[in-house]
């Protein structure tokens, strides 16, 4: 799935799926917002992050690393994965630490289940609107 689009605007990684977190009313309590230039979280050496750039075209790339500051080198070089490397450059603009790459890894997952609408949510910090995205739809 690596480098393919849904709906035209998100990219996947080719990553296996994992169980579905049910925090995902915590996703704000942990967010890292990022504004003007590229800040890195910061975190121990046993950290991992789950991450989202913006690439050139506006498209959404959603990962995940231990070592955010070289991925994002990566990325930009061309070295990252194949859909950022047409797509540089990219910038971050919102990232997750976490103490596992288990944890890491199934943010991940569920942050590319998730609808766009709900992903800009997320970065933008519209706490209101992504609380009203994450209610469950029922079918009529």
């Amino acid at each position: 799935m690596a480098g393919q689009r849904s709906k035209g605007t998100l990219a996947y990684s080719g990553h296996a799926r994992s169980q579905e977190m049910s925090s995902e009313s915590n996703a704000l309590s942990k967010r890292q917002r990022i504004e003007g230039p590229p800040h890195m979280a910061s975190a121990s050496a046993d950290s991992f992050f789950a991450y989202i750039l913006q690439c050139a075209d506006g498209t959404l790339y959603i990962g995940r690393t231990s070592d955010l500051t070289e991925r994002i080198i990566r990325h930009n070089e061309g070295r990252g994965a194949a859909w950022t490397s047409r797509r540089r450059p990219v910038k971050l603009v919102y990232n997750e630490p976490f103490p596992s790459e288990l944890e890491a890894t199934r943010r991940e997952l569920q942050l590319k289940r998730w609808s766009l609408a709900k992903k800009l949510a997320l970065i933008n910090g519209a706490s209101a609107t992504l609380k009203s995205l994450a209610k469950r739809r029922t079918r009529n």
